[in-house]
């Protein structure tokens, strides 16, 4: 099976998207923008090796892109709601992605925190672990049009850079 990494991600020199974003680094890949990110597509191979029932976020702005995102991460639930199953996902996604360094990272992170044993259920331990999780997640499934997500704070892209966004300071 190999992945399409779906052509709408894919943009010419001229109609890139930018740098800068939040948290200082690019949003997105040299290759894509925003607006590919709005069309965005899962490929139909990797959702069927992998079982998942994601659906990609609707938004108009890359503000409510971000807020959805971090919603997603710190939601403990995210993998039972969407039916993400690690034993199906990670294989899945290494097969769909294999010639994505930055993709595989994730992957190899994912896989050693799955190896873990659990941690106590209310612990601080495992919400933290569930929100790293969640990221590397996402982070795979949107690796075709993202960059890697800020991997300073639990969540994607970061907090501070959000909230000050929305207090409209840069």
């Amino acid at each position: 099976m190999t992945a399409s990494r779906t052509s709408a991600c894919r943009l010419p020199a001229g109609r890139r998207g930018g740098g800068g974003g939040f948290g200082g680094a690019a949003n997105f890949r040299p290759d894509s923008s925003f607006a590919a990110l709005k069309t965005f597509k899962l490929d139909p191979l990797f959702v069927k090796a992998s079982g998942i029932k994601f659906t990609p976020f609707p938004a108009e702005k890359e503000a409510d892109f971000i807020t959805k995102l971090n919603e997603a991460i710190a939601d403990k639930d995210f993998l039972t709601k969407n039916a993400i199953d690690m034993t199906k996902f990670v294989p899945a996604a290494r097969k769909a992605f294999a010639k994505d360094e930055a993709t595989m990272t994730a992957l190899d992170e994912l896989e050693k925190l799955t190896k873990k044993p659990a941690p106590a259920a209310d612990s601080t331990e495992a919400k933290v672990r569930s929100q790293v999780t969640n990221r590397l997640v996402l982070e795979t499934i949107y690796s075709a049009c993202s960059g890697p997500f800020n991997r300073r704070s639990g969540a994607a892209w970061s907090i501070a850079a959000t909230t000050r966004a929305r207090r409209g300071r840069r």
